[in-house]
């Protein structure tokens, strides 16, 4: 009766760590979304921070060159 024991508590405890692993695996893939979502995010608003600045730049350029 022991080993049966034993066995059916070890089927138990494989049980109870796969569910704790599909888990862990829904929130990593979770957090992954978040921080593609989150680069995504920064990506763009650096692209518009860059291309404000390269706009200003020119507008300053322009008024050296139509001004000196």
């Amino acid at each position: 009766m022991n080993n049966k024991g034993d066995v059916l508590n070890i089927f138990d405890c494989s049980l109870h760590f796969g569910r704790e692993l599909d888990e862990f695996g829904r929130r990593l893939k979770f957090l992954i979304q978040i921080r593609t979502i989150f680069e995504h995010i920064v990506a763009n608003f650096l692209k518009r921070s860059k291309s404000i600045l390269v706009s200003k730049t020119q507008f300053v350029n322009n008024i050296f060159i139509n001004y000196s």
